[in-house]
């Protein structure tokens, strides 16, 4: 497996590594309702010791060559705007190389394109450097923004299922998402 650290950039976005700087912004967002509501598994409220928890968690996985946190930090001022999580928690995913991917974006940056820019680099890094073979997602059944960036980014909706995991707020059923790496193209070699 190829490891790789990471830095991107978009148009309008650095795609970068958590730094503890980023916590206060972190805390803003996911304590405003309308964007932590619809994310199935981050608690609310959400405290500063739950993002510094979670900070030191991801110097792991930063440490270990297999990143799980992306930051989405404005080009022009370096602050963090959103973030793409690509971990592989369960079972499945961690024995076949599937990466669950999740995003949410703060509400003064929602409806700009933010994560339809920024997707498509994390996407590419996990398949070509993480060596995914597959990536899923899942959101609330209600979540129409987010089952929109999933089809726009190549999606495929696989249906509606029980969580596997208890959630802290989110409807009774989720959607699952599926997405699978691109099919190489070989050309025949002419003799």
């Amino acid at each position: 497996m190829k490891t790789a650290p990471f830095f991107f950039e978009t148009k309008r976005l650095w795609i970068r590594p958590f730094r503890e700087e980023d916590c206060a912004a972190e805390v803003t967002f996911l304590n405003d309702k309308t964007v932590n509501e619809p994310l199935i598994s981050i608690p609310y409220p959400f405290t500063y010791a739950d993002a510094m928890e979670f900070f030191r968690k991801m110097q792991k996985t930063y440490q270990s060559g297999r990143p799980e946190f992306f930051v989405l930090a404005d080009k022009m001022t370096d602050e963090m705007i959103g973030a793409i999580g690509l971990h592989a928690e369960h079972t499945l995913a961690r024995r076949a190389y599937i990466g669950e991917i999740g995003y949410w974006v703060g509400k003064p940056y929602w409806g700009q394109g933010y994560m339809r820019e920024a997707l498509p680099t994390v996407i590419s890094f996990a398949f070509d450097q993480l060596e995914m073979k597959a990536i899923v997602a899942t959101t609330n059944t209600d979540n129409q923004r987010s089952q929109n960036v999933l089809k726009d980014m190549g999606f495929a909706y696989l249906g509606d299922f029980t969580p596997l995991t208890e959630s802290p707020h989110g409807t009774p059923l989720v959607t699952s998402w599926e997405l699978m790496p691109p099919t190489p193209f070989y050309e025949e070699e002419t003799t």
